[in-house]
């Protein structure tokens, strides 16, 4: 048995065909590497495969059977078009206000109108933030989630408390499905919404069992929610903490939209520039998702250039390839001063957006990409063409928004990757003071 276990290893350090990539020795042996500071220090291996990066240069073998490649060139190999193949890493499988309300309407033809409640329905939003936190523990022991899904809301509410909410929702989401498992019998519209589209298609039964579509209703909710209204908090806080930058976006609002009541139309507010150079650079340096994009090349070997010292990598067929988000937007070469919020970058240089990886790439990118634009537009343009930043001078005539108590580092900052990225621990989010 010893002889066995230390082959193996000898085996994954110097003889596997990622046994030449550069990497920590650790990381070559085991997974527990990765699981060390995604389970003990809260989803931190995001940061730590930065400062691999620093260490051993733009590719780097991150665990036993998988290499991370931080150079923005490499998007075009690895997010391919419909010519090469790519498939979806098999391991990050198992992880899996107003934009619950939108999302809601969209998937299911049907609204949860949370905003309408007294009370916004915080529960189910602590209940979602709860699961997000136990996504490491899905990924690491993936015989946790069937469990827990199996487990009813009235026991859940007992043992874990901050999963009930999510759990009751799970039983709406699938009396939700069973009514439009009968509206599709009787000839609706396949178009009525995500769910309709799925249960008048062509895909198998077992694809269409209730089970299996609440489990996709979880993710399009989840994948929705909370990634584009972390995003309009971002560009609150750098709208209100930068006068220069706000004051610059209020002024091409009030030029396009006259009425500052009147919900901003979407065809006109998605081609102002400013507006969109704010957007993009926001996703830039706050990513609301940093986890990592993971391909598989089922076929075919996948070689790599090192663009600083010319040196070639040849990465078998069938060996995960991950890029992130991060690493590739903190690349000084591409995005000069890359911790500065500079929306002009985008207006001077338009082709910056094929290395945007926030949405990911490729035929595999976010299925919600054209939606949660569509809602960063108008949900932006529509609250600050409304209000302005309060200066302090007591003399404005509009309704203000004043930030409150809000750092970026503690607050806004990607600190914790839990599939979306969290600020630290400690923070409370981005707030405001509103002034009518």
């Amino acid at each position: 048995m010893i002889n066995t276990v230390a082959l193996s290893l000898l085996w994954l350090v110097y003889f596997s065909p990622l046994a030449k990539f550069p990497g920590p020795t650790m990381a070559s042996l085991t997974t527990c590497y990765m699981a060390y500071y995604d389970l003990f220090y809260d989803g931190y291996f995001f940061k730590k495969v930065q400062d691999l990066h620093h260490q051993y240069g733009p590719i780097v073998r991150i665990n036993p059977n998988e290499v991370h490649i931080s150079d923005p060139e490499f998007i075009k190999v690895l997010f391919t078009g419909n010519v090469q193949k790519r498939d979806k890493g098999k391991w990050i499988g198992r992880m899996l206000g107003p934009t619950c309300d939108i999302i809601t309407e969209y998937a299911f033809g049907t609204s949860t109108n949370f905003l309408h409640r007294d009370d916004l329905n915080v529960a189910f939003y602590k209940s979602l933030d709860a699961n997000f936190h136990n996504a490491w523990y899905m990924a690491y022991f993936p015989w946790v989630s069937p469990m827990l899904q199996s487990v009813p809301p009235s026991i859940m509410g007992i043992v874990y408390p901050g999963l009930k909410s999510l759990w009751l929702m799970h039983r709406q989401w699938a009396k939700r499905i069973e009514e439009i498992r009968k509206e599709v019998n009787t000839h609706s519209d396949p178009d009525a919404s995500v769910f309709h589209g799925i249960l008048t298609s062509n895909l198998p039964p077992q694809e269409k069992s209730t089970w299996r579509l609440q489990q996709e209703a979880q993710v399009i909710v989840q994948a929705g929610q909370d990634t584009t209204a972390n995003s309009v908090a971002f560009i609150t806080y750098i709208l209100l903490d930068n006068p220069d930058i706000c004051h610059k976006l209020k002024a091409e609002l009030e030029g396009a939209l006259p009425d500052p009541d009147q919900d901003p139309p979407a065809a006109v507010v998605e081609n102002l520039p400013y507006l969109k150079a704010i957007i993009q650079e926001t996703l830039r340096l706050y990513p609301s998702a940093v986890v990592r994009q993971t391909r598989v090349a089922p076929d075919t070997d996948i070689v790599y250039a090192n663009p600083n010292t010319g040196e070639k990598w040849v990465i078998p067929a069938g060996v995960p390839m991950t890029m992130a988000p991060l690493p590739v937007h903190m690349n000084q070469q591409y995005f000069p001063e890359p911790k500065k919020f500079n929306p002009n970058r985008w207006l001077e240089n338009p082709f910056l957006d094929q290395y945007l990886l926030t949405f990911s790439k490729g035929t595999r990118a976010c299925i919600g990409i054209d939606l949660a634009y569509k809602e960063l537009f108008m949900l932006v343009a529509g609250i600050f063409r409304k209000y302005d930043r309060y200066d302090g001078s007591g003399r404005q005539k509009v309704p203000t928004l004043e930030l409150y108590d809000t750092i970026s580092e503690r607050d806004v900052e990607p600190s914790r990757d839990f599939i979306i990225s969290f600020p630290q621990k400690k923070s409370k989010g981005v707030r405001v003071k509103v002034r009518q």
